[in-house]
């Protein structure tokens, strides 16, 4: 049993902090609210002496990690058809006693496989709400050998990648230092105090800002607004893709996430290889897709190159602050590579010369002046798609009819529209043990990571990352919603590719 905390100087009548969401909050926040589209989940498997994986210790964490980071204890608020309305209310709890009891309400702890709480999570009924944003499933696969595996849960629109893999790390930091029950309890009574305890009215709201809060702000002249809005647009214009991943509905939406490590050995010779050609595992991994793409694509096409999207993170951008970690800064990009096979070049020649094109078009990306400004337009964008499909999404609900949406209108004289089709989604997050202490902690070892998000049907994202010493590739899917010889003949060509290539 958690012992009782010291007494805590202040004890408040309930305090409360709300603000609007930001635009690429709320375009992750709209889509989610009936399925769960796009709610992340990380989970790592380790072995760890079972006295320091009790119950009442992760219980204990987890509840220090809910006091630090607000937004995982916050639900959102939107009058009904208001979509701009909608906020992020949290209520901070009365004492420690009560952020232990909330703790206990988002977390479970069972005998689950790491590969059935991920199907579950995935596949199964939505395990978090607008109330509910975040939970961690926590479970013990084999009692003879101390094996766990930890599952956080959240919502897209409270935090990224970043956010959940930083706070895994805090919670494993945290596991590892062997504190006792009591103390840990008097960690969690100090992080309360500190951020609630004051009977200050002027006191800061803990919720982190949004992204578009935190990013340098534009030029306030108008010249330099229209500025952006034209490059922005010029970039649009040049964004092309004509090719997609063959799509057949065979049921319901169902999620798979094939994933495979290679070793230790394999990584290290991978990055060397990487690093002699002047590139990353990222840039081979975008051009081995493309390569392996036009080994299998049905004929036609070569004419429109082959698109794929990444999101990139606006971390850097943001002044230093004191604040939760557990927050959205994400952005998207597009890398675009020929949809042919050069007959003057042989296969490695072509594969690192598309990976350096990826190298540029990323730094290109990064580089830019105009990346900025390019970020808030596009969170302005998504969010103004986001509320138009919720629209829809309401009344279809309600029973309403739609009115047929207007055919796109062009000036006499344009141009035809190019397609922007995007074949398949990458999330590259590098070399995870940057972020990981994992000397911190050597009692604990972390030696598997798994990390995706519920989909739309058809939906189809490729992860790639090192963690462990190891390159982990993972292809999260809807395995009802495309041709399956072809997923699987991409998925077999890209694994073959990198033990031809890179290894």
């Amino acid at each position: 049993m958690l012992p009782t905390p010291p007494q805590t100087p202040t004890r408040l009548p309930g305090t409360v902090w709300q603000r609007k969401l930001g635009d690429t909050e709320l375009s992750y926040f709209l889509p989610s609210r009936t399925e769960g589209v796009n709610d992340m989940y990380l989970c790592i498997d380790f072995t760890a002496p079972r006295d320091l994986v009790t119950d009442e210790r992760v219980l204990a964490i987890w509840a220090i990690l809910r006091t630090k980071h607000p937004l995982l204890a916050a639900e959102v608020c939107m009058q009904e058809g208001e979509y701009d309305s909608a906020s992020f209310r949290y209520v901070a709890a009365q004492d420690a006693h009560e952020e232990l009891a909330r703790a206990r309400e988002n977390l479970r702890i069972s005998v689950q496989t790491k590969e059935e709480v991920i199907l579950d999570y995935l596949n199964g009924p939505r395990l978090l709400s607008k109330e509910q944003p975040a939970y961690l499933l926590f479970g013990q696969r084999d009692l003879e050998q101390a094996e766990f595996h930890f599952c956080l849960c959240t919502t897209h629109y409270l935090g990224d990648g970043m956010a959940l893999h930083k706070t895994a790390n805090e919670f494993f930091s945290l596991l590892g230092e062997g504190m006792c029950d009591a103390e840990l309890f008097k960690l969690l009574d100090h992080e309360w105090t500190e951020r609630y305890s004051t009977t200050e009215d002027h006191r800061d709201s803990p919720i982190p800002q949004p992204l578009e809060e935190k990013l340098p702000p534009l030029p306030a002249q108008s010249f330099a607004r229209y500025a952006a809005r034209v490059d922005y647009e010029n970039l649009q214009r040049k964004t092309i893709g004509g090719h997609v991943m063959p799509r057949k509905k065979h049921g319901p939406r169902r999620t798979t996430v094939p994933t495979v490590p290679f070793s230790a050995e394999e990584t290290g010779r991978a990055l060397k290889k990487c690093k002699k050609n002047g590139v990353t595992i990222s840039h081979a991994i975008f051009a081995l897709c493309n390569m392996v793409w036009l080994g299998i694509k049905p004929a036609g096409g070569e004419d429109l190159p082959t698109m794929m999207y990444a999101a990139a993170n606006l971390r850097s951008y943001f002044s230093s602050i004191e604040e939760s970690h557990f927050y959205l800064a994400v952005t998207y990009f597009n890398i675009m590579l020929p949809s042919f096979i050069p007959r003057d070049l042989t296969p490695t020649q072509t594969l690192w010369l598309r990976s350096q094109s990826v190298k540029r078009q990323m730094n290109a990306v990064v580089g830019s002046k105009m990346y900025v400004s390019r970020a808030r337009i596009t969170a302005s964008q998504r969010a103004s798609q986001a509320k138009t499909w919720a629209a829809e999404d309401d009344a279809r609900d309600a029973g309403e009819s739609l009115p047929p949406s207007p055919p796109p209108t062009r000036p006499a004289h344009a141009p035809p529209k190019v397609p922007s089709n995007a074949l398949i989604g990458l999330s590259m997050l590098g070399n995870l043990d940057a972020i990981y202490a994992h000397k911190a902690f050597p009692d604990l070892q972390l030696h598997g990571l798994t990390t995706g998000s519920r989909q739309r049907g058809g939906a189809m994202l490729l992860f790639a990352y090192t963690f462990a010493g190891k390159l982990w590739l993972s292809l999260g899917y809807d395995e009802n919603g495309f041709e399956r010889v072809i997923v699987q003949k991409f998925w077999q060509g890209l694994l073959d590719s990198v033990r031809e290539n890179l290894l």
